[in-house]
């Protein structure tokens, strides 16, 4: 019996994705998420750092400057830490400001947008053990183990390159200024943050790529399931099958309801037969209002024989009204003559007649 996957040989249909799209069904890697997140994050507090500091610097001198000669009590206590907590949202609010626009455009480019109560309704599954122990040790839990330790060994490794390129500047820390060994330590950590996020970057862009490589692979379809939904979107080739023979027997129906009102029937002579109509004030020209080769040629003869509809046998203009005519359509300019000749003739064998 052949593996599931293999089976799935068939491109999903766009019902099929939009059917796992409005069920919150999409690829999306939380990796390049918090990759993403990070970046941002750590380039607006690089950018904004100094005047973070500063404003830190200033804040602290208010606050607390003459923290001796105050007088705390609950309501003082209360002011300053409502003072304090305002004033220390200011300063970070471009920060959280860039992760939150980071990770909705993170989301948004991954996977567009997407509003799905699906996705959030609570099911029993979710809070069975059974389901949950048998998740916990899923072939896809162990994938997702085996890459979070590839990360961590990599960014370890990157950690331990950078620490070891400035192994001969640490025993000299010692003898330079406290402002100076700040400094250093902010250096060699920009550093070692801004590598890590390059790192985490491209990680998550390669974690992007095995999920959308995952999700496709998971909405392929088997050719029964193709079949299944063709039949359900276009009706059961059966039944639409049955539904064109009764239209055409319907249609059949009205034409040689129209035969007798005709006022002639061109013939070739047996196997192809057209009948016009044309009234005066009402019709440009003549109208086919019924034709038929063969077996249905020979209806429209003896529904003409039997109502009295004279019948003219001319086999080039019976071939190019056929070819040339739709049903219910006046003949084309390059037969009038011809057709016209025909129906002046049969005027008048009807005027001998009734004389």
């Amino acid at each position: 019996m052949p593996d599931e996957h293999q089976a799935r040989s068939e491109a999903p249909t766009p019902k099929r994705r939009e059917e796992a799209h409005r069920k919150g069904k999409v690829a999306k890697s939380l990796e390049l998420n918090s990759a993403l997140v990070l970046t941002a994050g750590f380039a607006v507090l690089v950018a904004y750092g100094d005047h973070l500091v500063g404003r830190l610097g200033e804040l602290w001198r208010q606050l607390f400057g003459n923290l001796a000669s105050m007088q705390l009590g609950a309501a003082q206590t209360n002011e300053l830490m409502h003072t304090l907590l305002l004033q220390l949202a200011i300063m970070l609010a471009p920060v959280l400001a860039a992760v939150t626009v980071a990770a909705m455009g993170s989301n948004f480019l991954q996977v567009g947008l997407l509003f799905s109560t699906q996705a959030v309704a609570p099911s029993f599954d979710r809070i069975n053990p059974l389901k949950g122990f048998s998740r916990i040790v899923s072939k896809e839990a162990l994938l997702q183990l085996g890459r979070s330790l590839i990360k961590i060994l990599i960014i370890g490794y990157v950690g331990y390159v950078t620490v070891r390129g400035e192994i001969d500047r640490i025993p000299t820390l010692p003898m330079l200024e406290v402002t100076e060994i700040a400094r250093y330590i902010v250096t060699v950590s920009s550093q070692l943050i801004w590598r890590v996020c390059a790192l985490l970057l491209l990680l998550g862009i390669l974690d992007y790529g095995v999920r959308r490589w995952e999700f496709e692979r998971g909405l392929k379809m088997t050719k029964q399931e193709v079949k299944d939904e063709t039949k359900q979107r276009e009706g059961d080739p059966h039944i639409k099958a049955r539904v064109r023979s009764l239209q055409r027997d319907m249609a059949r129906r009205r034409m040689m309801a129209a035969v007798p009102k005709a006022d002639v029937v061109v013939t070739n002579p047996t196997h192809v037969a057209v009948a016009l109509l044309y009234e005066r004030g009402k019709m440009e020209a003549p109208q086919v209002v019924a034709k038929g080769r063969n077996h249905l040629a020979l209806r429209i003869r003896e529904v003409a024989q039997e109502h009295g509809v004279p019948i003219v046998e001319n086999q080039p203009l019976a071939r190019a009204l056929y070819d040339s005519t739709e049903l219910n359509h006046a003949v084309p300019v390059n037969l009038y003559k011809a057709v016209a000749e025909v129906i002046a003739y049969v005027y008048r064998l009807k005027r001998k007649a009734v004389s």
